[in-house]
């Protein structure tokens, strides 16, 4: 079975089991494709707009541990994922409730790397500016860099401190009022 038979495969089962895990071209994904140095950059047509980067588990971390953020909240997230458009506009608001005490809230998009202008889209009609990201390389990668305990399934939410620690993780949708509480506690102890 060829690795783009095999992807969709995978993709169509967990479109009828839900979003169980991450899919966006974890074998699939050619080496090319898993360079950030040369990676391509879509932008919406509007300049205020959302701008997707293509990233590997290295450069998503280094994007964490870089970070001037008191916390750095990631969230994985899909736009074939119904849970995670669901609580996607949660991201949202948080983001913009707890900017100004120092929280970061950073999406990474496990789409296939094909479907850039669909999840600009998305980004764009959520409200999204500045930079988001969309995984390339194997979904391992980003388990081994972000968690361990990590299944690889979606939504899946990480939480950082100032040196790029891991201070929280959880898998599955959560309200906006857990996601306040969550990280705000991780203010309140920082």
């Amino acid at each position: 079975m060829t690795a783009l038979r095999r992807s969709v495969v995978l993709f169509s089962l967990l479109a009828l089991i839900g979003c169980g895990g991450s899919d966006g071209g974890d074998d699939a994904t050619t080496s090319s494709q898993a360079s950030t140095s040369q990676a391509s950059t879509t932008q919406s047509s509007d300049e205020e707009g959302p701008t997707l980067k293509k990233v590997t588990h290295e450069d998503a971390m280094a994007v964490v541990k870089r970070s001037d953020a008191q916390v750095t909240v990631v969230n994985f997230w899909a736009t074939w994922c119904v849970p995670c458009v669901e609580e996607f506009p949660a991201f949202v608001k948080l983001d913009r409730a707890l900017d100004d005490r120092g929280v970061d809230v950073m999406f990474i998009s496990t789409d296939f790397p094909n479907e850039q202008d669909k999840v600009v889209e998305f980004l764009a009609e959520q409200g999204v500016t500045g930079t988001s990201y969309l995984k390339t390389g194997k979904s391992t990668e980003f388990v081994n860099a972000f968690s361990g305990d990590w299944s690889g399934a979606v939504p899946a939410t990480f939480v950082y401190d100032s040196e790029g620690t891991l201070l929280d993780f959880w898998e599955g949708k959560a309200s906006y009022d857990e996601l306040k509480e969550r990280v705000s506690s991780h203010l309140d102890s920082a």
